[in-house]
């Protein structure tokens, strides 16, 4: 099948048309369109369906897409939510926007991440308006901003929700998970790390104090004093805590002592770690090491935190939600991951989350994306079940 032919699948046929939109976060890029087409797409569908939609304030010229099915007990809801950005195309071996089908699977940025999650979920809301029988309580889907730089998106929807003066008894948030059913994973803490030394002419390095050389010492003790522990802390749901370095600048030309070094941390964080207190030992370390050169100052700076997330493993929606999935793949894992999503701004509200979806992580991001078209309809399949399950939500 070539890029404009369109598949005779409603599904998949759906999700080509949300592919083809170029949703690109637009702090990453080739942003520049950012989520607005994806926001439009979904306003029109819900329309087309006769389900009721609105556009909630996230940020600003970026908002939240929120239609609901009114239940049995509109006073409660489940919240079915999916991230409408994507990462950036650049790097992409093949069109990004282009969503051809080969190979029972669709090719394209976004296939995996998430806009396969996201079609799944709005054919089975489209499936129970078709019936004409309500849910047994309220069904709300919520296309989100922002998930793959700051989850400002998620955060917003959280706040709305905890206003809205329905009752939220669960969430499910679309991620690449393979089905399986993610009722935990690790938050994030990221720092700014800034070394302060002093300029001089590299022939005559005493008389400077090196940024750079500081740096190093500090990276070198980060690894032996904090991850050193890291594998002994293994929680057996999540893994270990890990932390890296991803970007480093620092100086001006080579023949100067440099007065500036500047490096990035990302620190992954347990459910079971004390959130706020993650860089306390950087900080430390930090101290120590700038102490003992002359000249040298180091800041560590927190730059963005994601709270973990955790679900108990007897919660209603993780129940449910493993039975879905055995009924339709007649296998269910209930795992926890070490990456973060918009589940934890949602799980922090006090909102019983999961994560599940169709598609691999390791598609996420790749230079050729691509999801499985079966799983897509298994995974259309599964949040059917989940929806009318009165069970999901503790109630019979």
């Amino acid at each position: 099948m070539v890029a404009h032919e369109r598949s005779t699948d409603p599904i998949i046929a759906t999700l080509q048309e949300v592919v083809a939109i170029p949703s690109v976060n637009p702090d990453l890029p080739g942003g520049a369109h950012g989520e607005r087409g994806m926001a439009d797409y979904l306003i029109r569908f819900f329309a087309d369906a006769g389900i009721a939609c609105e556009r909630w304030d996230a940020l600003p010229g970026r908002p939240n897409v929120v239609a609901t099915l009114p239940g049995r007990d509109p006073g409660r809801a489940v919240v079915f939510e999916c991230h409408m950005d994507t990462a950036t195309a650049a790097g992409m071996t093949i069109e990004p926007f282009q969503p051809v089908v080969k190979d029972g699977k669709v090719f394209g940025r976004g296939s995996s991440d998430t806009k396969a999650g996201g079609v799944a979920m709005l054919h089975a809301m489209l499936r129970i308006a078709r019936s004409g029988e309500p849910p047994p309580i309220s069904v709300m889907y919520a296309g989100v901003v922002d998930e793959e730089y700051r989850m400002r998106g998620a955060a917003a929807l959280a706040d709305a929700l905890s206003a809205c003066g329905t009752r939220i008894a669960a969430a499910v948030v679309a991620e690449p998970t393979e089905l399986r059913i993610i009722r935990a994973h690790k938050g994030i803490v990221r720092a700014v790390v800034e070394v302060r030394g002093t300029a001089a002419h590299s022939s005559k390095p005493h008389l400077g104090a090196n940024a750079i050389a500081a740096a190093a010492r500090l990276i070198a003790a980060f690894d032996d004093e904090v991850a050193g522990c890291f594998a002994a802390r293994d929680d057996g749901v999540t893994g270990a805590p890990t932390h890296n370095v991803g970007t480093i600048h620092g100086g001006l030309q080579v023949n100067f002592v440099p007065a500036h070094c500047r490096f990035d941390l990302d620190r992954r964080v347990l459910p079971s770690e004390d959130f706020g207190a993650v860089l306390e030992p950087y900080r430390r370390i930090a101290a120590r090491v700038a102490g003992e050169q002359a000249g040298v100052t180091i800041d560590v700076r927190q730059d963005l935190s994601i709270e973990p997330m955790e679900t108990p493993a007897g919660a209603p929606i993780v129940s449910c939600a493993a039975a879905a999935v055995q009924a339709v793949t007649g296998r269910a894992s209930v795992d926890g991951e070490p990456y973060g999503t918009d589940a934890a701004k949602l799980s922090a509200a006090g909102i019983p989350s999961i994560v599940l979806g169709p598609g691999s992580i390791d598609q996420a991001h790749a230079a050729v994306e691509w999801v499985d078209c079966a799983q897509v309809r298994q995974a259309v399949e599964v949040y059917h079940r989940i929806m009318l399950d009165a069970s999901a939500y503790g109630g019979a």
